[in-house]
């Protein structure tokens, strides 16, 4: 996962990675702060009461896919997208529309190398959320990147 971060913080979309801390049991990563909360919450009426439009939807995930073109091009899949994983860099208020929101990528506990020897057994293994997996994957089939 740090090794990940590391390679991918450079992406405006990615969380970026600033440091790691080292104990004896655990490890501590410094990351760039995202005071508007998760895309779940906005997008559940927990942060802001404004309505997203269809442009705003569009701009939104136009930044989701801009991350994950990334982390493909750069050979990681995320295997983990949902919206808590989706962050927003800054509070959405009167002087943040939703609209403007900027969408930062999170969580690469579940991210891989993609290698193509590995590929279908990475793509077979169940990980990620539940509730996000794709059918096909939930029965052991094979899901593609």
């Amino acid at each position: 996962e740090l090794e990940i971060h590391f390679k991918l913080a450079a992406h405006e979309n990615v969380v970026p990675c600033y440091e790691v801390f080292t104990g004896s049991r655990r490890s501590h990563l410094v990351l760039g702060l995202c005071s508007g909360g998760t895309l779940l919450e906005c997008v559940c009426g927990e942060t802001t009461t404004q309505l997203l439009s269809e442009p705003g939807a569009a701009r939104i995930a136009r930044q989701v896919l801009e991350a994950i073109r990334f982390l493909h091009a750069n050979g990681v899949v995320h295997r983990d997208i949902k919206l808590e994983n989706l962050l927003l860099r800054d509070k959405v208020d009167a002087a943040t529309p939703l609209e403007a929101v900027h969408i930062m990528l999170a969580d690469f506990g579940s991210a891989r190398y993609l290698r193509k020897r590995s590929f279908e057994r990475s793509a077979t293994a169940h990980v990620g959320t539940l509730a996000y997996m794709a059918p096909e994957q939930h029965v052991g089939g094979t899901v593609d990147a």
